[in-house]
Parts: structure tokens; sequence; C-alpha cells
């Protein structure tokens, strides 16, 4: 499952279709002014998308896999950087997870493993950048703590909330990925109830993938 092509679909015709009325976190979508639904949904049912059934409007095909995946999911990870969209996971029990990322309007959704989006994810944003060991932890200050300061590096940002345990309050995570010619620089927070902690370290190419590759399924890193 390296990558199953679920299509693209307009913000819009997401909204009207009901995705942002399941999952546990609500809305996702960019916000935006109330739509007209009905013509939406009844373009998607010419369409073969939706279907009327007992007064209600169910998803077909793709885009059915795409709502009842997002219902199911338990994590939810925002992505900002070179790349930016949303990946949903923890559903079903596996390793895959829904990636949604807009462009001009449109989303474009398919089912993927977590090493082929790491491996998307990080590709570009390490070309070019030194892999040396793993460094202590670094504050304002430091030697090297500039880079994490500077607007201008190359950096990925992830936003992980996780809440798959009611009986446990949600797990936050943000990580960022500094890029630098000297090294990568990793800025770890994370909360879980009142516990809140935030960490900064030179790391090697490794642990940047294990660090992101965690965040994916919403542990700490």
């Amino acid at each position: 499952m390296s990558g199953v092509d679920l299509g693209s679909w307009t913000v819009d015709e997401l909204r009207a279709a009901g995705f942002d009325e399941v999952g546990v976190v609500q809305p996702l979508l960019r916000p935006g002014p109330p739509v007209d639904a009905e013509p939406l949904r009844r373009d998607l049912e010419a369409r073969g998308a939706l279907v009327l059934q007992d007064g209600r409007w169910t998803p077909r095909g793709d885009l059915g896999v795409v709502l009842a995946t997002r219902a199911r999911a338990r994590l939810v990870v925002v992505v900002r950087g070179a790349r930016e969209g949303l990946l949903l996971g923890r559903f079903a029990g596996g390793d895959g997870l829904l990636e949604v990322t807009e462009q001009d309007g449109r989303c474009s959704c398919s089912l993927r493993t977590r090493n082929a989006v790491v491996d998307d994810l990080l590709a570009a944003l390490l070309l070019g950048v030194a892999d040396g060991e793993d460094g202590p932890p670094l504050r304002p200050g430091n030697p090297g703590w500039e880079v994490v300061e500077d607007a201008a590096s190359p950096r990925l940002a992830l936003e992980a909330l996780r809440a798959d345990d009611p009986d446990r309050p949600p797990v936050q995570v943000q990580l960022t990925v500094v890029a630098a010619a000297d090294g990568a620089r990793l800025v770890l927070g994370h909360r879980e109830g009142e516990q809140a902690g935030v960490t900064a370290r030179g790391a090697s190419h490794a642990t940047v993938r294990t660090a992101v590759r965690a965040v994916l399924v919403g542990e700490v890193p």
C-alpha cells in the first residue's frame, strides 16, 4: 500500500459529502463560507460518488473510502513546509495513512504507508544536509541554535493530535525538522493533559527519520 489513489475532490465537494462532520477532530478542511451543498451532492450523485438512501446521502467508491477512513482515524497530522497537507492515521490497526493534499481548492487523496510518507517528506529536506551525530540538548545562545530561529532555514513542521483512548487525554506532538548545511536540528514539543515539554538538539538523518516515523503514529519521539 505504498500509494492507492483515491481521486481528487474540491474542498467544497468534500465538505458537502460530510468530510468535516465525522472523526475525532473537526473541522479539518480550511474554513470557508457555507456552501450550497445540494447542487454539489447532486453532481456527485451523477458521478456515482454519492447515493441517496432512506433520506441520507451515502458516499460510494473512492469517496466512500475517503469518508470511511476519515471517520475511523484516531490520529490527525498537519504537515507544514515545502509540502503541506493532512495525514490521518491509526485506523484498522495498520500502518496506513490517508494523505489529503490541497492545491488551488482541490484535494488529492491517497492511502500511503508510513515509510513512503516519511521518504517523501524528508527526501528534499535533507538533500545536501550533513549527516552528523546526535547532539546534546540545544538552548538559546548555544552554538547551532541560530539555525532554529532562522526563518530562512528550510524546515518541516508536523503537528499531531492522537485521540484513540477515551480514558486518556489527547496526546499532542509538535515536531519541527530544521535543515542546515552543517546538519539537522530537531525541535520537539508535546503535551498530554497537564504535562508538557519542549526540547531541541542536533540530529543525524537516522534520528530525524525515526522521530518523523514516531509522530506519524502519534507517539512522542
